[in-house]
C-alpha cells in the first residue's frame, strides 16, 4: 500500500469530531492544534555523501538556483515609493538557472596539438587540411543526432518502428491490462542550412614562425551546455491523481530517468483505480497516455462491498522522449457514468505535467522567501483566493489592497449556483454564508487583468507574466520557489482534513460542479527537504507557518493540483 493510500485511509477515518471542529466564521480556530508528522530527508545516492559537492562551473552562464533570502532580508522588488505613491518600481533582474552554461572544468574535452619542429608542423598542417576537406565533402561536419521539434510541426510523433509500437490488445474483460510497453517518442529533426567553412591554408614558413615564438600551442574549445542533453544522471518519481472529492479516484505513479550525455529521457507510468466500495456489473474502458502514445485498457465486473480500500491496476506504459521537449503530459481515465456515494461521476481523469530536466540536481535542499502575509478577515471571510493573489502582487513591489482586487477585478456571479468556479467566483467573497470561492483559472485571469492595466514608469522594461500552473508537480513548484517565485496553491483549510464534496450543482453552461470542502487557498513560499516541510502564508493566520511536505502534496493533489504564479523578467 502506497503512502498516498495510507493518507486516503486516514481521510475515511475522519470522525464526526473533526467535522464539528470546522468554524463557519473562518477564524484562527480552524488552525490545526497539533504538529503534523514530518517526512525524513531523502537518502543520499550510493557513493555520495548526504550533501554531494557539485563540480565547479566556469564563469559565463552558471546554472545555479537563486539563493533564498533569510528572515527580515528585504525583497529587491518589494520597495514602495516615498509618500506611498501607488506605482510599480523596476524589479531588478533575477538570477535564473540557465541550461546553456559551460561544463565543469574537470569535464572539458581537451584537443591538444603540440608542434615541436618545422617538419612535424608541416606534416600536421597537411593532415589537418586533408581531413577537413574530406569531412566537409562527405557531409559529416556539424552532424547532430539530437532530434528537436521542427517549427510548424507536431511536437511529438510516434516512431513507425513496428517493434516499438505500443500493444493495444485488451485482456479479457475480467482482468486489467498488466503488460508493459516501451515506445520511442521522436520529434521531427530540425533542418538548418550549415555555413560552409573553409580551412585557411598554412605554409611551412608560417608554421616555423609560430614555433619560434611559442614552443607548444594548445587549442581548448569551449563547449556550451545544451538544453537537449542531460548534464547529470537523474531519476525522480511522483504521483498524479484525479480529484473527485469522493472515495473513487484514478491514480498514476510515474518515474523519469536520464543519464548524463543522453538526449532522451525514459518515462514509465502505471495507472490504478482506487476505491472504497464499488459495484459495477459491466465493462468499463479507459486510456493511459504519455504525450501522444496511448494504451487502452478495460475492466469487467467489479463487486467490492467490504468497506476496505482497493487499488486495481489498470495499465502500464513506458516511453522514451527527447529532453528537448521540456515537459510532457501524462493522463489516465476510467469511465464510471453513474452515481457513487450520492454524487454523479462520469469520466474520472488524472492528468498532469512532468518536466524532462535534470535541474532538480542543482536545487538547494532548503529555500524560503521573505513574503509579507495579508489577512482576508474580517472583510473577506470567503476571499482566500483573491487575498492570496493580493499577497503575491504586493510581494512584487506593487501597492494594492485586497478589497480593490475583490470588488473591481474579480469576476463574481450570484447566487453561487449560477456560477462555474472555473470561470468566475461563486458568490461574493464578502459574504460569509452564500459564497464558496473559485479555482485557478479565475485567479489567473484576474492577474492578467491587473497587469494589463499597469502603466510602466519611463524606462521600466520589466515584464510580469501570470501563469496557470495547474497540473504542475510539487517538485517543479519547489524549483520555482528556489528561483524566487512565490506560488498560489489550492489546498484545505486544515491540512489534516481531507476534502469532501459539500454540494453539487449544474452551472448554466452545463458543467457539473462538485464543490469540495474545506477548500482553501494559500501562498507557498518555502520548502525544506531535510525537515520534510513546506512554508506557507495562510490568509487566515498571521505570519507564515510550516506544515508537513507529504501532507501538503497529498492535499494539493486532492484539490486538483491547482497553482498560479507570476514570473518576472527585467529586460535591459
Amino acid at each position: 500500500m502506497t503512502p498516498n493510500q495510507n493518507n486516503l485511509n486516514h481521510q475515511n477515518g475522519i470522525n464526526q469530531e473533526n467535522l464539528n471542529a470546522r468554524n463557519s466564521d473562518h477564524t484562527a480556530e480552524n488552525k490545526p492544534g497539533q504538529e503534523t508528522p514530518l517526512r525524513p530527508a531523502p537518502p543520499a545516492r550510493p557513493g555520495e555523501s548526504a550533501n554531494p559537492a557539485k563540480p565547479p562551473r566556469p564563469a559565463g552562464q552558471p546554472r545555479t538556483a537563486a539563493p533564498a533570502r533569510g528572515t527580515g532580508q528585504p525583497h529587491p522588488g518589494n520597495r514602495k515609493s516615498a509618500g506611498n505613491a501607488k506605482k510599480p518600481f523596476t524589479i531588478p533582474k533575477r538570477d535564473r538557472i540557465d541550461n546553456t552554461g559551460a561544463p565543469p572544468e574537470s569535464d572539458k574535452p581537451r584537443n591538444t596539438l603540440k608542434i615541436k619542429n618545422t617538419a612535424s608542423a608541416a606534416l600536421a598542417a597537411a593532415l589537418l587540411l586533408s581531413n577537413v576537406i574530406y569531412f566537409a565533402s562527405s557531409g559529416v561536419v556539424n552532424q547532430n543526432d539530437v532530434k528537436v521539434p521542427a517549427e510548424g510541426t507536431d511536437a511529438v510523433t510516434v516512431s513507425d518502428t513496428a517493434e516499438l509500437t505500443p500493444d493495444m490488445t485488451e485482456l479479457p474483460a475480467t482482468e486489467p491490462v498488466t503488460e508493459k510497453d516501451t515506445t520511442v517518442i521522436e520529434t521531427e529533426p530540425e533542418t538548418t542550412a550549415e555555413a560552409e567553412t573553409t580551412a585557411p591554408e598554412t605554409t611551412a614558413e608560417e608554421t616555423t614562425a609560430e614555433t619560434t615564438t611559442e614552443a607548444e600551442t594548445t587549442a581548448e574549445p569551449e563547449p556550451q551546455r545544451s538544453r537537449n542533453v542531460a548534464w547529470y544522471d537523474s531519476e525522480y518519481s511522483g504521483t498524479i491523481s484525479s480529484a473527485t472529492g469522493g472515495n473513487i479516484d484514478v491514480r498514476i505513479e510515474y518515474k523519469v530517468s536520464m543519464k548524463a550525455g543522453d538526449t532522451d529521457a525514459t518515462i514509465s507510468a502505471t495507472a490504478y483505480l482506487d476505491f472504497l466500495n464499488l459495484n459495477v456489473r459491466d465493462k468499463r474502458v479507459g486510456i493511459l497516455k504519455i504525450a501522444n502514445v496511448e494504451k487502452e485498457y478495460s475492466t469487467g465486473a467489479i463487486k467490492e462491498t467490504d468497506r476496505a480500500r482497493h487499488s486495481l491496476k489498470l495499465a502500464s506504459l513506458k516511453v522514451s522522449a527527447p529532453i528537448a521537449m521540456g515537459k510532457i503530459e501524462l493522463s489516465a481515465n476510467w469511465t464510471l457514468g453513474g452515481n457513487y456515494g450520492g454524487h454523479y461521476f462520469g469520466d474520472i481523469v488524472a492528468k498532469g505535467f512532468v518536466e524532462l530536466t535534470d535541474t532538480y540536481e542543482d536545487m538547494p535542499k532548503i529555500a524560503t522567501l521573505d513574503v509579507k502575509n495579508i489577512l482576508q478577515t474580517p472583510e473577506l471571510p470567503n476571499g482566500c483566493e483573491i487575498t492570496s493573489l493580493t499577497i503575491l502582487i504586493n510581494h512584487l513591489g506593487f501597492d494594492v489592497d485586497k478589497l480593490t482586487m475583490a470588488d473591481k477585478l474579480l469576476d463574481k456571479v450570484k447566487p453561487y449556483t449560477d456560477a462555474n468556479p472555473y470561470k468566475e467566483n461563486a458568490g461574493d467573497p464578502r459574504d460569509a454564508v452564500k459564497s464558496y470561492g473559485c479555482y485557478a483559472p479565475v485567479i489567473y485571469n484576474t492577474a492578467v487583468k491587473y497587469f494589463s492595466n499597469i502603466v510602466p514608469a519611463a524606462g521600466n522594461t520589466t515584464i510580469y507574466s501570470p501563469k496557470d500552473l495547474t497540473g504542475t508537480q510539487p517538485r517543479e513548484l519547489y524549483r520555482m520557489i528556489s528561483e524566487g517565485n512565490p506560488i498560489i496553491v489550492w489546498t484545505t483549510r486544515q491540512p489534516d482534513t481531507a476534502p469532501d464534496i459539500l454540494r453539487s450543482w449544474t452551472a448554466p453552461d452545463g458543467t457539473l460542479i462538485n464543490w469540495k470542502h474545506p477548500s482553501h487557498t494559500v501562498v507557498l513560499i518555502g520548502y525544506d527537504y531535510s525537515a520534510g516541510t513546506v512554508t506557507i502564508c495562510d490568509p487566515l493566520y498571521e505570519g507564515s507557518m510550516k506544515i508537513s511536505m507529504e501532507l501538503f502534496e497529498l492535499r494539493y493533489r486532492q484539490m486538483g493540483s491547482q497553482a498560479v504564479a507570476v514570473t518576472v523578467e527585467a529586460h535591459e
